[in-house]
């Protein structure tokens, strides 16, 4: 679990970050957590083994920040909900980011709870409530913030 303020910059977006299907890359803290990522590639999160099984890649806890911008999500797992990040009422931003083949009961790429507070903000300047995209069934787009 990440507290406080940290960031992680890959100018030429060559910075893999691989869990090899064992763990989530990411869990921020409650409250005053800020974690940046730019041109990042989060690949192979699962929390199939685990309690509470959200956010395959990142889990983004309420009051906590996660800034992405220009990064891949790419094959991770969730037990349950938002197979690459999992909003449970923080701040999320979204910049020119994709995702691929991602997966979880609900939302493949992102599943976000608007009960809890929090945000998802995309590159163009919409704020969402309860979303979640990227579902087997076509009902949600395949990717969103990019």
């Amino acid at each position: 679990m990440i507290a406080g303020r940290l960031a992680f910059t890959c100018p030429n977006g060559d910075c893999i970050l691989d869990a090899e299907s064992k763990t989530r890359l990411f869990y921020t803290g409650a409250g005053t957590s800020t974690i940046s990522f730019d041109g990042v590639t989060f690949k192979d999160g699962n929390t199939l083994g685990t309690f509470g099984g959200d956010g395959g890649a990142i889990k983004v806890r309420p009051g906590g920040t996660v800034e992405i911008s220009e990064c891949k999500f790419v094959g991770n797992i969730a037990k349950r909900d938002g197979g690459a990040i999992h909003n449970l009422g923080g701040k999320l931003v979204v910049t020119d980011s994709e995702f691929e083949g991602n997966t979880a009961s609900l939302g493949n790429n992102l599943s976000h709870y608007a009960s809890n507070g929090g945000s998802v903000t995309c590159n163009d300047g919409n704020t969402f409530g309860y979303y979640t995209f990227s579902n087997p069934d076509g009902n949600y787009p395949d990717s969103l913030c990019n």
